[in-house]
């Protein structure tokens, strides 16, 4: 399917993105086929590339609110080491959405901002599949990007 599809449309879609410096996940949901249009993801540029293709009457972008939290920084690791490389990364994933919602805002994107739901099931693959049907392969921001707009 063409990803212009957004504009050819008359339909609501939702999609939820979960944030990543490497690598983002990116979900539609239809909401009225009840079902995934596309789950996918991209490096940086290439989402907000994609986030132009869409028609901003039509969509309604869904971000999960740990990038809001005023502490992040404890990290359950083993060495001190580790536990700030966690801390970079996480301040690093962070900062791609504060960039996200900057670009909305700019842009007159439509946006929600929810807290993280169903951590349990975009951990567990068979569980995600049986939920959402959705049949492609996975990886987990791609599920947790999912999981933000399944049923909406």
């Amino acid at each position: 399917m063409s990803g212009n599809y957004l504009k050819m449309s008359s339909n609501k879609y939702y999609i939820g993105i979960d944030p990543d410096v490497n690598e983002s996940g990116f979900a539609v949901w239809n909401t009225k086929s009840k079902c995934f249009d596309e789950i996918s993801k991209f490096y940086f540029w290439d989402l907000i590339d994609r986030i132009n293709r869409c028609d901003k009457t039509l969509v309604t972008f869904i971000l999960d609110k740990t990038f809001t939290y005023k502490k992040s920084n404890w990290h359950d690791a083993k060495t001190v080491g580790i536990s700030t490389l966690i801390g970079r990364k996480v301040g690093r994933n962070n900062q791609v959405a504060h960039l996200l919602v900057d670009y909305f805002d700019r842009h007159g994107y439509s946006y929600s901002i929810v807290n993280p739901a169903g951590k349990k099931i975009s951990d567990n693959v068979k569980l995600f599949k049986q939920l959402s049907k959705y049949k492609g392969r996975t990886n987990k921001d791609m599920r947790e990007a999912a999981v933000l707009v399944l049923g909406k």
